[in-house]
């Protein structure tokens, strides 16, 4: 039977923007620790902001049990502002011992998975409405315990211009908002631990 054990969805404690090349920077990172109506946000258009640089959030404070992980599951509050310009994902992927992780889980389509069209009023809480990952899922890695405790996992993650509607111009500008990031890890407690 199924013995992996769920963690409680856990939220970053740090959470920095990483500057990449032709990557753009985030404002104020620190908003997306948890969902509470203030954001994150990342400014994109056609002329010289057409994806962003990560933002990468770390320091989740888990505190595992000897065990074997299972599996990761991300979940990200997200929205885009109303505008001609749709934004998608460009990457997501998790932080091991403080390096970006090979595998993306970005949903980039087909078909093109938006990030809505909505712009929030100040202090709109934005739900978690995108998952990445699963009970099963360890995103073509092996993470241990102590990989998962270490302030250096986490997850990153950028945006980037995905269709560019009739009539924009090129100075429009789409804003990505992130009010929240919070991760649920599926572990088997370990044979010495006492596990069924």
């Amino acid at each position: 039977f199924d013995k992996a054990t769920c963690s409680s969805p856990v939220y970053p404690r740090k959470l920095n923007p990483i500057t990449l090349v032709n990557g753009g920077g985030w404002l104020n990172p620190g908003n997306a620790s948890t969902s509470n109506g203030s954001y994150a946000t990342a400014e994109l258009n056609q002329t010289n902001q057409t994806s962003t640089g990560f933002l990468s959030a770390t320091n989740f404070g888990f505190n595992l049990p000897p065990s074997v992980i299972k599996g990761i599951k991300v979940e990200v509050a997200k929205v885009a502002s109303f505008s001609l310009i749709g934004l998608i994902d460009k990457r997501v992927s998790l932080i091991k011992n403080g390096i970006v992780g090979p595998t993306n889980k970005a949903k980039v389509g087909p078909p093109l998975d938006f990030w809505g069209s909505f712009t929030p009023p100040p202090g709109t809480v934005i739900p978690y409405n995108a998952s990445y990952g699963r009970r099963y899922d360890l995103w073509g890695e092996d993470f241990t315990y102590n990989d998962i405790n270490s302030p250096n996992f986490g997850v990153a993650l950028s945006v980037q211009l995905g269709i560019v509607g009739p009539g924009a111009l090129p100075t429009d500008t789409a804003t990505a908002y992130v009010d929240g990031i919070r991760i649920t890890v599926y572990y088997e407690l370990s044979e010495n631990n006492g596990a069924a």
